[in-house]
């Protein structure tokens, strides 16, 4: 029997998804005192039933997930359009530090990958796809990259990176939250001012005034950055600069919007911000609700073991290298929560892991400027790089 989700019933669940993730950690104290997203305990949990139901009752389930990629380029491009100049510029010293922190961590995610690949007598291109191509790199990457090694005869290339992928957002999910919490436990016991920290407003709503004119205004940047970010991926595409289409829809945020503060226009970045979150959780609960996890049962121990390695790689890097290199305080806490996330699981599930810990304990900006900017650019650019690097030591 197949069940198919059209484009409104994959929106739905989602939203059902969220609300299932927001009631269960209001109501366990334990999940909000970790900071776990609403859109990973949601997602897991429904992928968890799908998945049971598929066994049992023989049911198999196929969804529309075409709007996914959309609510991705939106929420960057909310980032961009939130972007202050002042910000960035602010960032820079710690985006050139973090930078390096992002080599290193793409470099020891494949060489522990290979080397655990050669010990199981396979290929290190399968160690490859167990490194930084799934985890940092994501969905995308991975299924890149897959279908170029299948097309090699490396066989299974692309579901192998599509469950380390998966893991890794898993992973990156439920590591970060906890993670910061830690890292901020830390900055408090080190803080000369620990008034500073030990009494940080928990954040309650925004008040934001969500007006038609203000969401049409909203709306309209979007379209601006996604399409003139597609006009810009397709220009450099063809001089040989590939970018995730993500990447370029948030270069032009970041133009649009400090452009509309320097005219004056009368645009709530505030609406922007709450859309920005609201596809992103989306995006999140998307992604995790359709995960095939009976495909991934069948190599549990292998992935457990390379994925226990790879967890303690990244956290190992987010508090010995991140969190000093970003100054032991709360910003370098939520530095390391996100680090975390794009480690593990992408730039989204950084983001994510980054809002879930300042809902709680109030803004931080200079994290939200580098963490989206090393994961949406340089992270990228720097993974395709390293990944050739790799392959010429290897030999292909």
């Amino acid at each position: 029997m197949l069940i198919n989700f059209t484009t409104s019933g994959v929106i739905v669940l989602s939203i059902a998804v969220l609300w299932v993730g927001q009631q269960a950690i209001s109501r366990i104290e334990a999940l909000a005192r970790w900071q776990i997203p609403p859109a990973v305990l949601g997602g897991l949990l429904c992928s968890a039933v799908l998945s049971l139901i598929s066994v049992t009752a023989g049911v198999e389930f196929q969804f529309d997930l075409t709007l996914r990629a959309t609510l991705l380029l939106v929420f960057f491009a909310s980032v961009g359009l939130c972007a202050k100049f002042s910000d960035i510029v602010l960032g820079g010293s710690l985006l050139l530090k973090l930078a390096l922190a992002t080599v290193l961590l793409l470099f020891l995610q494949n060489l522990f990958a290979v080397l655990l690949t050669l010990q199981f007598d396979l290929e290190p291109i399968y160690g490859l796809m167990a490194g930084s191509i799934s985890l940092a790199g994501g969905h995308g990457t991975a299924i890149s990259w897959g279908e170029y090694f299948t097309q090699q005869g490396f066989a299974g290339a692309s579901d192998l990176g599509l469950a380390y992928a998966t893991m890794g957002l898993i992973a990156g999910g439920l590591v970060g939250g906890p993670l910061g919490q830690v890292l901020i436990r830390f900055a408090r016991k080190r803080s000369m001012n620990k008034e500073k920290i030990e009494k940080l407003p928990k954040r309650g709503p925004l008040a934001i005034e969500m007006t038609t004119t203000g969401v049409i205004n909203a709306v309209l940047l979007f379209a601006i950055c996604t399409g003139f970010g597609g006009v810009l991926n397709e220009l450099m595409s063809s001089r040989g600069l590939l970018l995730p289409g993500f990447v370029t829809a948030m270069l032009v945020g970041v133009f649009v919007g400090n452009y509309a503060r320097s005219r004056d226009y009368q645009v709530c970045f505030g609406i922007v911000a709450v859309i920005g979150d609201v596809c992103l959780n989306l995006f999140l609960a998307m992604s995790l609700m359709t995960m095939d996890l009976v495909a991934i049962w069948a190599q549990i121990g292998q992935i457990v073991m390379v994925m226990t390695g790879q967890i303690l790689i990244v956290v190992g890097i987010a508090v010995f290298v991140v969190f000093p290199l970003a100054g032991r305080n709360y910003n370098a806490a939520v530095c390391g929560a996100g680090f975390a996330g794009i480690g593990l699981g992408a730039t989204p599930v950084g983001v994510a892991n980054m809002h879930s810990v300042t809902e709680r304990y109030g803004p931080a900006p200079q994290a939200f400027i580098v963490i989206p900017l090393i994961g949406a650019g340089l992270l990228d650019l720097t993974n395709a790089s390293m990944i050739k690097l790799w392959l010429i030591w290897l030999g292909y």
